[in-house]
């Protein structure tokens, strides 16, 4: 599982991709963060911030909420 920093999860979702399938973002602080249509399945988002994320339409299946 590779692991990103959100300033790099931003930029590639400026960039125009969406698929984020497999990352490790456990304990970010993605708060207010844009992923609009992104595929996180099987992302480990365990002890991340998500307050006021937008996360509409995202592929959150086999995603760790922990």
């Amino acid at each position: 599982m590779l692991t990103v920093t959100r300033s790099a999860l931003e930029k590639k979702y400026s960039l125009g991709e969406r698929d984020f399938k497999k990352l490790n973002l456990r304990g970010l602080d993605l708060s207010g963060i844009n992923l609009f249509q992104a595929n996180l399945e099987g992302t480990d988002l365990e002890g991340c911030n998500l307050q006021g994320a937008h996360l509409e339409e995202a592929n959150l299946n086999y995603t760790n909420l922990s």
